[in-house]
């Protein structure tokens, strides 16, 4: 995303979201995310070397903005029984990433609303 003053609320380049396997924990999840970071700023920067315009999708202000302080004992004891159950054997998926930086400005926001509706599971 573009950086700007609030907390994760800049315009949204691209999209990535990680495969996740029957045995993923938030933990494996997460490092896969961490292991992509670095390919997709350098996606990014190898599309501005060619001195192209780029799209950005606009970010509506957040539903809920969570402190750390809002994690509570409960939170922790339901990731625990979720990880016990394999909830995530129920959500799995190929790696999707979306690069919207490449695509026309409507284009580009309409394809984040299809991702944003099918990842929270609006759309199949």
């Amino acid at each position: 995303m573009v950086i700007n003053d609030r907390v994760d609320g800049g315009d949204i380049l691209a999209h990535y979201l990680p495969a996740i396997e029957p045995e993923d924990t938030p933990v494996t999840i997460s490092m896969r995310i961490f292991a992509a970071v670095p390919r997709i700023y350098l996606d990014f920067l190898k599309f501005m070397d060619g001195a192209k315009p780029f799209s950005r999708c606009v970010q509506p202000p957040p539903l809920f903005y969570f402190r750390g302080r809002d994690w509570t004992i409960v939170h922790a004891q339901t990731a625990q029984r979720h990880i016990r159950n394999r909830l995530a054997a129920r959500y799995q998926r190929s790696e999707q990433y979306i690069k919207y930086w490449e695509y026309p400005g409507d284009t580009a926001y309409a394809l984040l609303r299809s991702t944003v509706d099918q990842a929270i599971g609006l759309t199949i």
